[in-house]
């Protein structure tokens, strides 16, 4: 069994991670309406804005003859599903990148969490007189 303090740490550490992961990448608009083709960063996610203002987001879209054709990933159904869109209804495309900036903060608010808690954790352990 692991001890409290140690999981404790598990469980900071994983939350501190997860939310790092999470917060280091954004969508950017592309400055051509419907670019061709696709970039390779593409692959990951892609959101689409239809002229009717409706946004698609889909994972490994690629053009194939009139169309931008990927899994739809924020379908209402537990499988993602395939799904086609005319470039012509298309507004805007953005990819999902990197993002320096969101990067640091994330890893600084994750040291400054970790920081707090072993405080806590030293103040908590000084006032039991252990």
């Amino acid at each position: 069994m692991i001890p409290s303090r140690a999981r404790a740490w598990r469980v900071v550490a994983l939350t501190s991670l997860t939310v790092g992961a999470n917060a280091c990448t954004s969508l950017r608009v592309l400055p051509e309406r419907v670019p061709e083709p696709l970039p390779a960063k593409s692959r990951d996610e892609v959101r689409l804005i239809l002229l009717d203002g409706q946004a698609i987001y889909l994972k490994d879209a690629q053009i194939v003859g009139d169309s931008i054709v990927g899994l739809n990933i924020k379908a209402k159904t537990v499988e993602e599903q395939r799904y086609a869109v005319h470039k012509a209804d298309v507004s805007e495309v953005a990819v999902r990148r990197g993002d320096a900036f969101k990067t640091v903060l994330a890893v600084a608010g994750g040291l400054l969490a970790i920081g707090t808690f072993a405080l806590l954790a030293a103040c908590a352990s000084l006032a039991s007189g252990y």
